[in-house]
């Protein structure tokens, strides 16, 4: 799922993308299951994901421009796998921020959880 708003730049008018308790089993693609491009906030609670896999840049979470945002809590990462950054990929200044998650048994050939 690609999140990208119709104005990339208006910071008043950014793309919000919530989800709570939810199951995220045995995924896989190209990419990540989340892509989050500029002036967007994914805010992820309470959920689980687990034996999700991709060939590409972080098997959850990439996100990669300026004025993106992913926000994780009480969340259960469990046996996700990327060829680059197990978990999360980030490059040109975008922020995650991560409290109170678990990480357990999550690998990639480059960067382990997270690479940026």
């Amino acid at each position: 799922m690609r999140l990208q708003p119709y104005d990339m730049y208006n910071i008043s008018q950014y793309l919000m993308v919530r989800l709570a308790q939810v199951r995220f089993l045995k995924n896989w693609g190209n990419e990540s299951l989340f892509q989050i491009s500029a002036n967007s906030h994914l805010v992820i609670e309470k959920s689980l994901f687990e034996d999700n896999f991709s060939c590409g840049r972080g098997s959850i979470i990439f996100i990669e421009q300026r004025l993106s945002r992913v926000s994780v809590s009480q969340s259960i990462f469990k046996k996700n796998y990327a060829l680059t950054g197990g978990v999360f990929f980030a490059q040109l200044n975008g922020f995650i921020e991560v409290t109170s998650s678990v990480f357990t048994e999550n690998f990639a050939l480059t960067g382990g959880i997270y690479y940026s």
